[in-house]
């Protein structure tokens, strides 16, 4: 069995400033947070990892593919040049909120960016066009006639993304289109697992009665537990076993904590621990202790700096009051 390691890059082809919902929706489908280096940060990238399994074809053998994601936000914050990122890349995802009357002008501007940096690079294109149109179906003609790439439309983010990373090791030249009518359509690509535990799990109904004879706070509306204490706010959701912190020096809209302010944290179990342990005796699940060893850390004030540095800093959220 064959393993490898491709960049991918995930860019948003709207002008600056229009809003990037889409392109976070996408990131959070097909990649999990990756590690950050407390001691260097790059403002306005993000770095999401995925593992996938490619099932032989008549020209490859069976293959691991470790991909990773580059989210860059080039309208925010982002002090470096973009395409300095695209350097590498073997498959660009980018996102776009069509409107009517909008042209091609500015799309055709990121796929000429992407193949000049990378001649060889695969393309994936997301378009929300909740009106929906003919032109929709003649776009991946309009993308080989004008780009010279073998174009087609997928039928979902599972469809394009399995097929981008096929082509990739295969070294074909292609470009997949796929239509969405709204941002809900798109779900978390089931084929790309995480890189260190798959603990995307929702935790047992035995692990929430444990959290609440220890007194921890439990949303069952949102399958959320919530614990603070003298600077941050912390949400564990336990349909998969995220953490998201706020700070509460959070400024700037009336509903607070809001939504916007919290951020997502990277936490990973040691890979030391024995996975026996989690076992039917105890009735606990590898999930279950995986949530259960951040709660013992947050209730402890255990909590390593590799998981501090990523909290949010003190500032004001993006909400209007």
């Amino acid at each position: 069995m064959n393993v490898y390691v491709l960049k991918g890059v995930l860019l948003d082809a709207n002008p600056p400033g229009a809003g990037s919902a889409l392109k976070e929706r996408v990131f959070d489908a097909i990649s999990f947070p990756g590690f950050i280096n407390s001691t260097y940060d790059v403002i306005g990238v993000e770095f999401g990892l995925g593992i996938m399994e490619i099932a032989a074809t008549p020209t490859t053998e069976q293959a691991v593919v470790k991909i990773q994601i580059w989210n860059l936000n080039e309208g925010k914050n982002f002090i470096l040049n973009w395409r300095h990122f695209l350097k590498g890349s073997r498959f660009a995802i980018i996102t776009w909120n069509h409107a009517p009357g909008d042209d091609l002008a500015h799309l055709d501007s990121f796929i000429k960016d992407c193949r000049e940096k990378c001649p060889d690079i695969n393309l994936g294109i997301v378009v929300l066009t909740p009106e929906g149109s003919d032109w929709i179906d003649r776009l991946p003609a309009m993308i080989e006639a004008k780009h010279g790439l073998h174009a087609d439309k997928a039928r979902d983010m599972e469809d394009m993304v399995t097929r981008l990373v096929s082509q990739c090791l295969d070294n074909g030249h292609v470009a997949y289109v796929l239509p969405v009518k709204q941002i809900e359509d798109i779900r978390r690509v089931a084929c790309i697992q995480n890189p260190f535990f798959n603990y995307m799990a929702r935790a047992s109904d035995n692990l929430v009665c444990l959290l609440e004879q220890l007194k921890i706070t439990i949303d069952k509306s949102k399958y959320v537990a919530m614990i603070d204490n003298e600077d941050y706010f912390f949400q564990i959701n336990l349909n998969n076993s995220t953490l998201h912190v706020a700070s509460k020096h959070c400024i700037g809209c009336n509903e607070f904590p809001c939504r916007e302010c919290f951020a997502k944290i990277c936490v990973v179990l040691d890979s030391q621990i024995k996975k026996g342990f989690a076992s039917n005796d105890l009735g606990l699940s590898t999930s279950d202790l995986f949530v259960l060893s951040m709660v013992f850390a947050l209730t402890n004030d255990r909590l390593p700096t590799s998981i501090t540095s990523q909290f949010p800093k003190t500032k004001p959220c993006s909400r209007r009051k």
